[in-house]
């Protein structure tokens, strides 16, 4: 199984980690940034989680994979902060097959609250919302037989 680059809502894809501050507002932290591309980041922890999950499937990153493995692919919709102290993630995901035949569509939402105030535990937060994405997804595609348990 193949990982595709994770897409992000434009607000998210930038540098600074993202803060709900009320039900309208929406800030970019200023001093807490990603060490690197937030698209990268799921993409890779997305692929380790499954990759450990799915001990019977080869799971790779989208350029390594070969041209008939399936492909899964994200859109990420919300991944930030929200004034309530809650980390926040939303989006969708798509199974392909080697011919691009989309097999699978479906939502994914998780909201995990902070178990302190601050980036620290913001971060730990939302870490532990994308797992519960990946575990989500691993379990899905058992259930649905498109890979083996």
């Amino acid at each position: 199984m193949s990982i595709s680059a994770v897409r992000l809502a434009h607000y998210l894809d930038v540098e600074g980690i993202i803060m709900q501050l009320d039900d309208i507002e929406m800030r970019e932290a200023r001093e807490h940034q990603w060490a690197e591309g937030l698209n990268r980041q799921l993409a890779r922890n997305l692929r380790d989680d499954l990759a450990a999950i799915l001990d019977e499937v080869q799971v790779v990153s989208s350029n390594a994979g070969s041209e008939d493995a399936l492909t899964l692919r994200l859109d990420v919709d919300e991944f930030h902060g929200r004034y309530d102290g809650y980390a926040v993630v939303s989006g969708q995901w798509q199974l392909r097959d080697g011919q691009n035949k989309l097999l699978h569509l479906d939502r994914f939402q998780v909201q995990t609250a902070l178990e302190t105030d601050g980036y620290p535990a913001l971060v730990r937060a939302l870490s532990q919302s994308w797992t519960s994405v990946a575990d989500d997804i691993a379990n899905t595609l058992i259930q649905r037989g498109y890979v083996p348990q």
